[in-house]
């Protein structure tokens, strides 16, 4: 019985503790601090992370037009598909806010150009609503052919 306590009681630790790195380098990926964001990777952050609303930290990196950061978290293993609350993914964020050089490095590694929003939006529809005519090219030269 004292075990199974003593694991309960360092599982709550250690979920507590990526808990409050997850927002540090949430944090980081949106400031562009690179090296904070090597730091705590390295430190074996939860890459992973969602705040309340869902938001990863790939997906901040994609919304703050941060390509050396979603890069390295690419690199590190990032869920690159991760949809947040309202079904958005980091490709999404990236093709709404005309981010053409993250765009290209999701699509490098991989990500999913059909998946759609929970308003039935797609990153190709994002991306041609707000007139970033070179990402829409990027987006259908990616797509089910």
């Amino acid at each position: 019985m004292r075990k199974i306590i003593i694991f309960f009681i360092l599982l709550l630790y250690t979920n507590i503790v990526w808990a409050d790195s997850g927002e540090d380098l949430f944090l980081a990926a949106e400031a562009g601090d690179l090296a904070k964001v090597e730091e705590l990777i390295e430190n074996r952050v939860n890459i992973n992370w969602q705040n309340s609303d869902g938001v990863s930290v790939l997906m901040q990196a994609a919304a703050s037009n941060q390509p050396e950061i979603l890069n390295l978290l690419l690199r590190w293993g990032a869920y690159f598909d991760l949809q947040d609350n309202d079904g958005w993914t980091a490709l999404m964020f990236a093709a709404r806010f005309g981010h053409t050089k993250v765009v290209q490095l999701l699509l490098e590694f991989g990500a999913d150009v059909t998946l759609y929003d929970y308003n039935g939006a797609n990153a190709l529809m994002l991306a041609s609503a707000h007139g970033f005519t070179d990402i829409v090219e990027l987006l259908e030269n990616a797509g089910p052919k």
